[in-house]
Formats: structure tokens, sequence, C-alpha cells
């Protein structure tokens, strides 16, 4: 006899789950779902979708800044935005890569919590980076508008404030 008798739960689902596992499990896809959710603002951004645009006016606090701007405005800080994105492909290829180590730490048993750790911190940097470069660019468009319009959009911008959300 090579192996040991094994005494396996029913169902023939080998040994229980760790009291609690299932519980981290949930709060760390749910902590993903949360930083992956800044990466899908700034890639509705960059495709410009009016539906994207309308889910992160709800989701952020950006919203009515992004509906005070007018239609020219988003669409110059669409294209700077791609400008200063870099190769989406390699974007995405890294964001995919992320996912990738998170899952494979999701499936280990014993639960390997310093590789889901490395795996969210990866993801979370990408998702920082990206802001970063948003406000970045939101920075210097803002600067580089004549004061009238600047006047214009802090005027839309108190209006939205001061109004409830749809």
């Amino acid at each position: 006899m090579d192996e040991p008798d094994r005494i396996s739960a029913p169902g023939g689902g080998g040994a229980a789950p760790k009291p609690g596992r299932g519980v981290r499990i949930a709060l760390i896809v749910s902590l993903v779902v949360n930083l992956l959710f800044a990466g899908l603002i700034a890639g509705a951004m960059v495709r410009g979708h009016a539906g994207g645009m309308r889910g992160m006016q709800e989701q952020t606090g950006l919203g009515p800044l992004v509906a005070a701007l007018t239609r020219a405005d988003r669409a110059a800080l669409r294209d700077e935005f791609r400008k200063t994105m870099g190769d989406r492909n390699a974007a995405r290829k890294e964001t995919a890569q992320g996912l990738t180590r998170l899952a494979a730490a999701l499936r280990a048993d014993p639960w390997d919590a310093t590789a889901a750790k490395g795996a969210l911190d990866q993801l979370s940097q990408r998702s920082q980076d990206r802001l970063q470069q948003g406000q970045a660019v939101l920075l210097t468009h803002l600067g580089a508008m004549p004061p009238a319009d600047r006047q214009a959009l802090a005027a839309r911008l108190e209006t939205a404030a001061a109004s409830p959300p749809p």
C-alpha cells in the first residue's frame, strides 16, 4: 500500500475547506472588482462610450466634473489620455497577467496569502498609475482652458453640486 487510506467528505470532495476560507475568497474577489473598477473608468474614458461616462458619473466623485465638461473637452481629454497610455495591448496584457496570478492564488491549497497579495498589488498599482495619468491630463487641460471657460465650468460644477443625483 503506497498511500494511506484517505477519508473523504460526503460527496467525494476530499477534505472540507477550512472555516472562513470562502469568506476570505469572497473578500478578495470583492477587492479585485473594486480595484478593477478604477481601470474600467479609465477604459470608458478612452473608448468615449456615453454609457461608460454615465457609469463613471454615477459611481465616482468625478461624476459632476465629467458631466460639467463639454463634449469637446471630454473628447480632447480622451485623446490626450490615449497618448499618455502608451501601448494599450501591453496594458491589457499586464492586467491579464495580474488576474491570472490572482486566479492561481485563489486555487492554491493551502491558501497562499502572499501570492494573492502580490497579484492584488500588481493590479492596484496598474489602476493607481492610470488614475494618476488621468489626473495629470485633466489638470493640464484645465490649466490650458481660457479663464472664461474655466469660469463656465465652475458654474456648471456648482449647479451639479447643488442638484440631487438623478
